[in-house]
């Protein structure tokens, strides 16, 4: 190989290193302000039953301790209000194991603090019962139903409530349910003891 073919190579090798490093910095840089910023997205829906006006916020994925602390949830919350709405929906991973218990029962309170209509409602996602042993963040998944019922939060597992006789909140156990009672028969995965 010439001085100049391998001139061309050692180039060539530097300026892919480059650009798959510019690619990395974008890609997890986006993935954190995507993380940390809230924003609102609007849906109209029509139907033809008698339900009437009914304003919803429906939110997933908070993780508090990963994304904000429990402050940064309260303002969030401050943020929900102003929208009026008249029924709450917590729809998974409003914790996760980097949610210090402190953490928890703030955002817990400030989910209690919310005026609606209907109530607050919540539902587990894959993370709010934790990964890891409750003493890794100091409660488990009934400390923290305890938590949100205090604080009036309808906690839903694979159950329907019907609100003032218009419309119905239906709330499913997460699937990732079966997977840990699966693996809690001895380790295994596969269902058998």
């Amino acid at each position: 190989m010439s001085s100049k073919e391998g001139t061309y190579q050692s180039l060539k090798r530097y300026y892919a290193g480059a650009v798959a490093l510019v690619f990395t910095i974008g890609y997890l840089g986006s993935g954190w302000y995507l993380a940390h910023h809230v924003w609102e997205t609007d849906y109209q829906i029509q139907t033809d039953k008698e339900v009437g006006s009914l304003r919803v916020a429906v939110f997933a994925d908070s993780h508090v301790g990963t994304t904000f602390h429990g402050e940064g949830f309260a303002e969030h919350m401050k943020t929900i209000e102003e929208q009026h709405p008249d029924v709450v929906l917590i729809v998974g991973d409003f914790v996760d194991d980097d949610t210090t218990k402190e953490d928890m029962i703030a955002c817990c309170k400030a989910l209690g603090e919310l005026d609606t209509t209907y109530g607050v409602y919540y539902v587990f996602g894959n993370h709010d019962k934790g990964y890891y042993p409750p003493e890794y963040r100091g409660y488990d998944g009934n400390d923290l139903i305890v938590e949100l019922e205090k604080n009036q939060v309808h906690v839903l597992q694979d159950e329907v409530e019907l609100i003032a006789d218009k419309f119905y909140i239906i709330g499913r156990q997460d699937k990732s349910e079966e997977y840990a009672e699966k693996k809690s028969h001895n380790g295994r995965t596969d269902g058998k003891p």
